[in-house]
C-alpha cells in the first residue's frame, strides 16, 4: 500500500489487544500460542528496559532545565556548556517525539490557523513569539473535535460545530535572557507541555505568556455605552446653554458633568476588565481539562508513548512474517501491504505503516533474518535464543567487562 503521506502514522490499538488478536487469528495450538507470548512479551521487556535507559540519561539532562525540579544541579558543575546540554537534550525530545510518530508544526502553520480562527470560533489569543528562545512544537492524531457555540442570533441554542485540531500536542518552549511582559518564565528553564483534543484555531492558548485579546465585537460592546454617554452629555450641555446661557451653566452642571463622565467611563473600565476576566477563565477552564502533563512528566510520557508504539509494530511485524509469509520471506513492500490491510480489515484504521522503524528494530533483536531483500521469521524456539542473549548482554553489562578496570583506593587519609 505504499507510503501515504496524508495517513496517521499511529497504530491506536494497544500491544495486549494486538497481541490477542494475533493469536486468536493464528489457529496454533496452545504450544505455539505460548512461545509466540514468550518472544512478544522478551521484545516488549527489552524495549522496556531501553526506554528506561533513554528516562535516566534524559532525566539527567532536563534536571538542569526542570522548572519543578528540587535537585541541587548547576550547569558550572559541568565541562560542557549550557548550550551543549540543551542541543542534546532537544535532540532526545525531538527522537521521543518522532517515534512515538508525531509531526512537526512550524510558526506559518501555527500563524495560518490563528488568522483562520475566524472562521470558526475560539479565544482571541496574542503569542509572544519574540519572547522565546527555543521552541519545539510536534503534534500527533489529526481529527475534528466538536465545539459547542451560542450563535448570536438564538443564543438559547447551542451548535456542535466539528472543529480541525489534533488528539495530541507537545510543546518545548526556552524563553530569551531579557526583560520580558511575561516576568514569571525564568529563561535558564526550559518549558515541556503535553496537551490533549486541541483545536487549531485554538492553539495560541497553549503558549506561556499568551494574552487575551479581545474581539471588534467585544470592543464595539465595551465603546458603545462610554460614547453614547459622551454624546448624551454633550448633548443636554448644549441644550442647556441655549437655554440658560454659558455662565449659569458653569455654576449649575460643573460637578454633575464631572460625576456623568467619570461614571461613564469607570462603567466602561469595568466591562473591559469583566471581559478578560471571562475570557482568562475560559482559558483556564479549557487548559485545566486539556493538559495531559507537564515537564519531567512528559518526558515519561513520550518515553511510554515511543515504547508502545514500537512495541506494536514489532508485535505485527513478527506475527505476519511468521504465520503468513512463504519460506523464503517477504520485501519490506509486501510486509508493509500485509500490516496495513490486517489493520484495516480488523480494525477500520487506515494506517501508514512505519515498515523500515519495525524491520530495523526485529533485525537488531535478531527474530528476522534478511537475504536477498526478503524478510523472514526466525521460530519462536530460535527467537526465545536470540532475544535471551541480547537480554543477558543489555542487563547484566557483559558487554563491558572486556574494558581495562582502573584499581580503585580505599580508605581515607
Amino acid at each position: 500500500m505504499g507510503n501515504h503521506w496524508h495517513l496517521e502514522q499511529t497504530i491506536f490499538v494497544t500491544k495486549q489487544e494486538l497481541a490477542r488478536k494475533a493469536i486468536e487469528d493464528s489457529n496454533w495450538d496452545e504450544a505455539e500460542k505460548l512461545q509466540f507470548s514468550n518472544v512478544i512479551g522478551a521484545v516488549s521487556n527489552l524495549l522496556v528496559l531501553e526506554s528506561f535507559n533513554k528516562l535516566d540519561h534524559l532525566k539527567a539532562i532536563y534536571t538542569k532545565f526542570d522548572p519543578d525540579s528540587e535537585n541541587l544541579e548547576s550547569l558550572t558543575n559541568y565541562s560542557i556548556s549550557e548550550d551543549a546540554f540543551l542541543e542534546e537534550l532537544e535532540k532526545g525530545i525531538i527522537d521521543l517525539l518522532e517515534k512515538g510518530n508525531f509531526e512537526r508544526i512550524t510558526w506559518e502553520m501555527v500563524t495560518q490557523w490563528v488568522e483562520k480562527s475566524g472562521d470558526f470560533w475560539g479565544l482571541k489569543l496574542e503569542i509572544p513569539h519574540d519572547e522565546f528562545e527555543r521552541t519545539l512544537i510536534y503534534s500527533r492524531g489529526e481529527k475534528f473535535i466538536n465545539r459547542k457555540v451560542r450563535r448570536w442570533w438564538k443564543p438559547w441554542i447551542k451548535e456542535v460545530i466539528p472543529t480541525p485540531g489534533f488528539s495530541r500536542i507537545v510543546v518545548f518552549i526556552k524563553m530569551k535572557p531579557k526583560e520580558r511582559k511575561s516576568g514569571e518564565f525564568s529563561h535558564q528553564k526550559v518549558f515541556l507541555k503535553l496537551f490533549k483534543n486541541i483545536p487549531k484555531n485554538e492553539i495560541s492558548m497553549i503558549f506561556p505568556g499568551a494574552k487575551v485579546r479581545l474581539t471588534g465585537i467585544d470592543q464595539s460592546l465595551i465603546s458603545y455605552p462610554l460614547f453614547s454617554g459622551i454624546i448624551l452629555v454633550i448633548y443636554n450641555v448644549i441644550m442647556t446653554i441655549l437655554k440658560v446661557g454659558f455662565t449659569a451653566l458653569l455654576g449649575i452642571t460643573t460637578w454633575p458633568l464631572a460625576l456623568a463622565f467619570g461614571g461613564y467611563g469607570y462603567k466602561t473600565y469595568y466591562n473591559y476588565v469583566s471581559k478578560r476576566q471571562n475570557y482568562e477563565l475560559r482559558l483556564t477552564k479549557n487548559l485545566y481539562f486539556q493538559s495531559l502533563d507537564s515537564n519531567a512528566g512528559v518526558v515519561m510520557k513520550l518515553l511510554e508513548e515511543a515504547e508502545e508504539q514500537e512495541s506494536r509494530e514489532c508485535i505485527l511485524g513478527y506475527y505476519a512474517l511468521l504465520k503468513y509469509a512463504p519460506p523464503q520471506g517477504w520485501t519490506e513492500k509486501q510486509l508493509d501491504d500485509y500490516v496495513e490491510l490486517f489493520l484495516a480489515r480488523n480494525y477500520g484504521l487506515e494506517v501508514d505503516f512505519e515498515i523500515k522503524d519495525c524491520l530495523e528494530k526485529l533485525t537488531y533483536f535478531g527474530i528476522v533474518a534478511s537475504a536477498d531483500g526478503y524478510y523472514r521469521a526466525l521460530n519462536p524456539c530460535d527467537a526465545i535464543a536470540k532475544l535471551t542473549e541480547l537480554w543477558q548482554l543489555n542487563f547484566t553489562g557483559k558487554k563491558f567487562l572486556n574494558k581495562q578496570c582502573p584499581e580503585i583506593e580505599h580508605g581515607g587519609k
